[in-house]
């Protein structure tokens, strides 16, 4: 987050600063200060779309009140609007799946199969 605290860059997991694509991703970023999306070393500047973060956050409200199953009902929708918004796809992953990010550390592994099966 900058100084205006406006977003700049987003890792999902599988951060390796030794990996040349995450260490040119950084360099890049140090030098020209633009916005960056990144999810599991994808870059992606697609910004969200708002019909899919309404129906996440409503999900959110009913995960809160306890409606785990109306929550990913809504999380499943904002999926079909949204399909690379890696938050959504987490948050439904990790409340079905408490196991793979839960349980002593995340698995990423499981998640990078999660998205070659969903593309």
């Amino acid at each position: 987050m900058d100084e205006t605290g406006v977003i700049q860059y987003i890792n999902f997991g599988d951060f390796e600063v030794h990996r040349a694509e995450t260490r040119k991703l950084v360099e890049t970023w140090f030098k020209q200060g633009v916005s960056t999306v990144a999810t599991l070393g994808e870059t992606d500047d697609t910004p969200f779309d708002a019909r899919a973060l309404e129906l996440f956050d409503r999900g959110l409200v009913l995960y809160r009140a306890g409606k785990v199953s109306e929550a990913t009902t809504q999380w499943r929708k904002a999926i079909e609007f949204d399909p690379k918004n890696w938050i959504i796809c987490k948050q439904l992953w990790a409340v079905e799946n408490p196991g793979k990010f839960y349980d002593g550390g995340v698995d990423y592994g499981w998640q990078r199969e999660q998205i070659e099966r969903d593309r």
